[in-house]
C-alpha cells in the first residue's frame, strides 16, 4: 500500500487537470467558514449568494488541506489518497470478519484501491473514499459485534461506533445513502444474533435503542454548528435533488455499462458469485442500491457507489464458512482475482502515471499562475472562470472567482452578475461567448498553454487523446470590461 501511495504521488499534482468537483468540493468547504462571502464557484445568481451544502465534512476537510497546503491541490488530493488507503484497509477488515481468508480480503482490499474508477475519483480530490472507508468501518463494527456475543461480551461500544459512522457518512458526503442498504444488512445480521437467546425481544430493542441513540446524538452534534443556516441548506438540498432525482431509462442503463468500460472485471466477478445465491440479503441490499444509483443520475462517479457491493459479492466465492456450489463453475476464482488486479495495476499504476509524466508540462498548474500574473495580475479583481482550471490561481492571486451554480439564463439577474464582473475566462468556442458579448465585455487576449505538447506529439500524446484525457489545459480566451 505504501508503494501505491508512493507511485501515485509521482504525478498527484498534474493527473488529473483541475477541473469542476474537487473546485466545488474545497469552495464548498470555504463557504462553510464563510458563509456571507461575496463570491464563490458554486454562485446562486438568482439569490445573489453562494450555494451552500448541507453535507460540509468532507468539504471542510478539503478546504483546510487547501489552505495548510498554501492552496495547492495537491494537499486535498493527499488527504484522498489517505481516505482510499483507509478504504482498502476497512474493507480488508470488514471481509476478514465475513470469514473470507485473510489473503483474500486483502488483496480484493487491494482490487479496490487499484480500481481504475476509484483511483478516477480519489486522486481527483473527490471524498466519495472515506464514506467508502468510513461506511465500511461501520460494517466491520457491526459484524465484531457479533464475535461480542458469541464470546459473551458487551458490544455497547462497536454498535454506538457503526451508529456515529453511519451519521458522519452521509455529513461527508450525500451518496453515502447508497451504502446505507449495505449497513442495514449487517445490522440484520447483528439483531437476528442477539435475539436468538432467551430475552430476545429485550436484547433486541436494546440493540436498536443503541445504534439509534447514536445515530441521534452524532447527528445533533454534527447539526449544531450549522442551525442558523439549517432552512436555506435545507432548501438548498432539496432544490439540486429534485432537478436530478427521477424515474430512470434505457440510456441511465446503457450510461451504467458504459461507466464500467475501464473497470470491466470486478462487476463480472460479483454477477458471478450471484449465481450461487450464498447471502440473499446482501443481493437485495445490491440490487436496492443499484436502483438508487440508477434514479438518481447515473455518472462515474455515483456508480463507484456500488464497488462497495461488488467487493463483497465477489468475496462471497471465497468464504471459509459453507461449500459453494459456485466452485463447480469457477474452479479457478483466485486466478480471476489475480486477472483483476493485473488489470487495475496496469491501468492504475502503470498507464496513468505514465500519461501523467509525460505531460507533466502541459498539465502543471503553475502554467495558469503564470498566465494569471501576467493577463490580469493580483488583486480583488471579479473573475468568472468558466473552465474551473483557474481556482488554484484565484485564490493565489486573491481574486474574487464565480461559477454559476444553476446555469446562466438572459434574465436581470444574469445581466447584473456579468456588469459586476472584471474578466471572463471562457474554453474556445462556448456557447456563454454570445452571452458575453451582449453584455459589452470585449475579447482581450487569446491564450494557449498547449502548444508544447502540440509540437512534441509521441505514443503516449496519442493514447492520452484517445482515452479521452487531456494533454495539457486547453486554450482560454480572456474577455474583459471595454
Amino acid at each position: 500500500m505504501v508503494i501505491v501511495f508512493l507511485i501515485h504521488c509521482l504525478t498527484l499534482t498534474v493527473s488529473p487537470t483541475i477541473w469542476q468537483d474537487e473546485v466545488q468540493i474545497i469552495d464548498y468547504g470555504r463557504t462553510f467558514l464563510n458563509s456571507n462571502t461575496d463570491w464563490g464557484m458554486n454562485w446562486d445568481v438568482a439569490n445573489n449568494r453562494p450555494y451552500l451544502t448541507l453535507f460540509y465534512l468532507g468539504c471542510l476537510v478539503q478546504e483546510l488541506a487547501f489552505k495548510a497546503t498554501h492552496f495547492s491541490i495537491v494537499g486535498p488530493r493527499i488527504v484522498s489518497l489517505i481516505g482510499a488507503s483507509l478504504a482498502a484497509t476497512t474493507t480488508m477488515g470488514y471481509l476478514s470478519s465475513r470469514q473470507v481468508p485473510l489473503k483474500i480480503a486483502a488483496l480484493l482490499g487491494l482490487a479496490l484501491l487499484l480500481d481504475p474508477l476509484f483511483v478516477q475519483s480519489y486522486r481527483g480530490d473527490r471524498i466519495d473514499c472515506w464514506v467508502i472507508a468510513i461506511c465500511f468501518a461501520a460494517c466491520w463494527l457491526l459484524r465484531l459485534s457479533i464475535d461480542s456475543i458469541h464470546n459473551h461480551q458487551s458490544n455497547l461500544v462497536p454498535v454506538s461506533l457503526a451508529g456515529s459512522l453511519s451519521v458522519i457518512a452521509v455529513f461527508i458526503w450525500p451518496s453515502a445513502l447508497i451504502l446505507y442498504p449495505l449497513i442495514l444488512v449487517e445490522l440484520l445480521s447483528l439483531l437476528y444474533v442477539t435475539t436468538k437467546g432467551t430475552d430476545s425481544l429485550t436484547s433486541g430493542v436494546q440493540l436498536i435503542a443503541i445504534f439509534a441513540g447514536a445515530v441521534i446524538i452524532t447527528g445533533i452534534l454534527i447539526i449544531i454548528p450549522i442551525t442558523g443556516q439549517l432552512g436555506i441548506l435545507v432548501s438548498n438540498f432539496l432544490e439540486f435533488t429534485s432537478e436530478r432525482v427521477g424515474g430512470f431509462g434505457l440510456s441511465a442503463i446503457i450510461n451504467l455499462f458504459v461507466s464500467f468500460k475501464n473497470s470491466p472485471f470486478l462487476p463480472i466477478l460479483a454477477v458471478i458469485s450471484c449465481i450461487s445465491r450464498r447471502d440473499k440479503a446482501l443481493l437485495i441490499a445490491s440490487l436496492f442500491a443499484l436502483s438508487l444509483v440508477l434514479n438518481s443520475g447515473v455518472y462515474v462517479h455515483r456508480v463507484i457507489y456500488m464497488l462497495p457491493y461488488f467487493i463483497t459479492l465477489s468475496s462471497e466465492l471465497y468464504r471459509q464458512d459453507k461449500k459453494s456450489p459456485i466452485q463447480k463453475l469457477i474452479p479457478h476464482s483466485k486466478k480471476y482475482l489475480y486477472l483483476l488486479l493485473i488489470w487495475a495495476i496496469t491501468l492504475s499504476l502503470l498507464i496513468r502515471p505514465a500519461i501523467g509524466l509525460r505531460n507533466y508540462d502541459g498539465r502543471n498548474p503553475n502554467l495558469l499562475v503564470n498566465i494569471g500574473t501576467s493577463y490580469i495580475g493580483k488583486n480583488e479583481y471579479k473573475v468568472w472562470d468558466s473552465t474551473w482550471n483557474f481556482y488554484q490561481t484565484a485564490r493565489l492571486l486573491g481574486w474574487k472567482v464565480y461559477q454559476p451554480f444553476f446555469g446562466i439564463g438572459t434574465n436581470d439577474a444574469t445581466k447584473n452578475f456579468i456588469d459586476n464582473l472584471d474578466y471572463v475566462i471562457l474554453s474556445p468556442e462556448s456557447y456563454l461567448e454570445e452571452i458575453i458579448q451582449k453584455q459589452g465585455l470585449q475579447m482581450k487576449e487569446s491564450i494557449n498553454v498547449d502548444k508544447y505538447i502540440q509540437d512534441n506529439p509521441g505514443i503516449l500524446y496519442k493514447v492520452t487523446r484517445n482515452i479521452g484525457s487531456k494533454t495539457g489545459y486547453c486554450p482560454y480566451i480572456l474577455y474583459s470590461k471595454s
